[in-house]
């Protein structure tokens, strides 16, 4: 495991991850009734909508071509929970 952060309300960065080239998995767990997005750049950006009623559950692959530093962080409003792992 690469990383791991959460239960947390609101937006907030996770801070820098080395990966190396091939797929980076990310699940997320959340819960609030908004969208709240993943920002894994220089890569990508998740948009993820979350129930308001029950927790919403997504895994999600990443393919890297080459190795890099990936500063992850989440935007979210405040009243969404969430949490997430990241695997490679």
């Amino acid at each position: 495991m690469l990383a791991t952060s959460g239960p947390t309300e609101g937006s907030a960065p996770a801070g820098g991850i080395d990966v190396k080239p091939g797929s980076l998995f990310v699940s997320l767990d959340c819960v609030g009734g908004a969208t709240l997005t993943l920002k894994l750049p220089p890569v990508t950006e998740l948009a993820i909508p979350c129930a308001a009623d029950k927790v919403t559950s997504t895994f999600n692959e990443v393919v890297l071509k080459n190795a890099r530093v990936i500063s992850l962080r989440v935007e979210a409003p405040a009243e969404v929970t969430w949490a997430f792992k990241v695997q490679q």
